[in-house]
């Protein structure tokens, strides 16, 4: 009986055949990221086609969108989807949260002075991260200087410290501060810690409705809100457009209101063009198009004009 050959491969060929899987896998790999990439550009369009259908069927109620609070435009579309993932990009990675929305309300009740205070950092907002605000805290002492954040292992628990008044011996960012905690769907839980302030605070959604005074924020360890993710932005410019114009409704953005003025156009090729460079564009008329920053950028005039509506 013949016996097998059984000669095993030599170290050139073994050699040949990882070089040939080499090839082949550096000629596939980019396809398949291309691929990918294809996908998401196409969810994203679809989901702005069905952002603009939520639209006309809220019309059709007799509820123009333009009513509705723009920093809270995307839960008003909600009873007309059927799916809340419709305002989450697959492209987005960090999708614009609930507590962005919200503002605290401050109030002198000596003089009646009132001010509005947005929960995004500026000038009388700090957001830390977990590290960062226990290194402040045991650090101690007054901040002068707003520092950068710098988020930590867990990106989706921060600190937001406001400062409610500033005079020449305070700017401590501890009159109010706010623990906050995200979940996976944008549900958010608050912890609130008081400091020793004469003003009084009222925390207030997007809309403007009341969702907590003073003293439940004294008073309650943790406040609970339902929330929505969102990776697009509605055109500041939208209310005073014309149905079925050529003009940009809402588009691929990193805040709730897409404004002309914002810094963000400062930079050649903006974070929210997500898309390979590119950003997803809904229309007044309801067509979805991929456009580049240079055909859309508000700084320039006829783009500015033509897209944005501006005069």
């Amino acid at each position: 009986m013949a016996g097998h050959d059984r000669r095993a491969f030599s170290a050139f060929e073994l050699l040949l055949a990882l070089a040939l899987i080499g090839l082949l896998l550096a000629v596939l790999l980019p396809s398949l990221g291309s691929g990918r990439s294809a996908l998401r550009r196409m969810k994203c369009a679809d989901n702005l086609g069905h952002v603009y259908k939520a639209i006309k069927a809220r019309k059709a109620e007799g509820k123009d969108f333009r009513r509705i609070a723009p920093s809270v435009w995307h839960t008003k579309l909600l009873p007309y989807l059927s799916d809340d993932n419709v305002f989450i990009c697959p492209a987005d990675e960090a999708p614009t949260a609930l507590v962005e929305n919200m503002h605290v309300q401050v109030r002198n009740p000596r003089d009646g002075f009132q001010a509005k205070i947005p929960l995004v950092a500026g000038p009388w907002v700090i957001k830390l991260s977990q590290t960062q605000f226990n290194a402040a805290k045991s650090g101690g002492g007054k901040r002068r200087t707003a520092p950068s954040y710098k988020p930590d292992e867990n990106p989706r628990v921060y600190w937001l410290c406001i400062e409610d008044w500033v005079t020449k011996s305070e700017r401590d960012f501890k009159d109010l501060q706010i623990k906050v905690t995200e979940a996976d769907d944008g549900a958010v839980t608050m912890e609130f810690t008081m400091g020793s302030t004469p003003l009084v605070h009222t925390l207030y959604s997007g809309d403007d409705n009341v969702l907590r005074f003073q003293e439940q924020m004294k008073a309650s360890g943790q406040f609970k809100v339902r929330g929505d993710w969102n990776s697009y932005g509605l055109s500041a410019s939208a209310v005073a457009l014309r149905e079925n114009s050529r003009q940009i409704l809402c588009l691929d953005y990193e805040k709730q209101i897409a404004k002309v003025d914002d810094r963000v156009w400062a930079d050649p090729v903006p974070p929210f063009f997500r898309h390979d460079g590119h950003a997803n564009v809904l229309y007044m008329d309801g067509r979805v198009e991929l456009r580049n920053p240079q055909q859309i950028r508000p700084d320039c005039p006829s783009t500015a004009k033509q897209q944005w509506g501006q005069q």
